[in-house]
């Protein structure tokens, strides 16, 4: 069996606040897009995992100690080869998207029968980004990430994806955050829902912000560059997700998108539409 694990984007993401558990209070508004990892998973003796990249502990073999203590499984091993095409690091949400393609397919695999709370229970423990891909939908992130409230999806976006191969830890990038964003929740979701159905890019810029572009920025001035050249290229709007290193980029098509792709040469760069 083959799994395609989704890459994310953030539409925005404000940092709160910093909670007493060390953790940081956010809102943001988090969609797949289609760019995947492959993960296949084969009957075996015994669990292993194989990586085209070399992951120090990786959260896959987390999943697996987790959901083994869940249930006290102590049943069938699996072969697990895992051909990573998200960049690591880069705010794409790639090692949590694996994750949660895991809870998933074990749960069934191995029959333990977890209900969906469940298994966003289990998520949650493992990663804040970590239920939003068990969701499979279109969401909102409260608290640390581990609260979320679904988004009819209406549109589609063409977006362009580039990276320039720096490595960005979000621990990192959530410590040297410098300033905290006060908002009225309700109108801040209300303007964003608005617009991102109707396509009006004037009104998604005022609401598309990252706390994380400071540190990042302060840091990484290619980061911040490759932003600006995103929009000078044609971007209707260009914001870096998650904790970066990566800048998505929303074109009205996607012609325009890879046409501007071309413009990042020596840069990681991929299209992808909203999913």
């Amino acid at each position: 069996m083959t799994i395609g694990s989704p890459a994310k984007i953030n539409w925005f993401l404000y940092v709160l606040g910093k909670r007493d558990d060390g953790f940081h209070d956010i809102l943001s508004t988090v969609q797949r897009v289609s760019l995947f990892d492959e993960i296949e998973l084969n009957p075996s003796k015994n669990i292993s995992l194989n990586s085209s990249s070399n992951i120090p502990d990786n959260i896959i073999l987390k999943v697996i100690e987790r959901l083994t203590k869940e249930r006290g499984y102590k049943g069938d091993g699996i072969d697990i080869s895992l051909r990573k095409n998200i960049p690591l690091s880069a705010g794409l949400g790639g090692g949590s998207s694996n994750a949660a393609e895991m809870i998933r397919a074990l749960n069934n695999e191995w029959k333990l029968g977890l209900s969906n709370d469940e298994l966003l229970r289990i998520a949650a423990e493992l990663g804040s980004d970590i239920p939003f891909f068990v969701s499979e939908r279109f969401c909102v992130m409260k608290g640390r990430g581990e609260r979320i409230e679904y988004i009819d999806k209406s549109v589609s976006y063409d977006i362009l994806l580039v990276n320039p191969g720096v490595p960005v830890s979000a621990g990192w990038a959530y410590r040297n955050n410098l300033d905290y964003i006060e908002i009225e929740e309700r109108a801040v979701l209300d303007k964003f829902d608005k617009a991102y159905r109707k396509r009006d890019f004037e009104r998604l810029r005022e609401v598309m912000i990252n706390s994380l572009e400071g540190p990042v920025f302060r840091r990484y001035p290619v980061v911040e560059g490759i932003k600006g050249q995103m929009l000078d290229t044609g971007a209707r709007i260009a914001l870096m997700s998650g904790s970066g290193s990566t800048v998505f980029g929303v074109f009205e098509s996607k012609e325009d998108a890879e046409r501007a792709r071309g413009k990042f040469k020596g840069y990681w760069t991929s299209v992808v539409s909203t999913i």
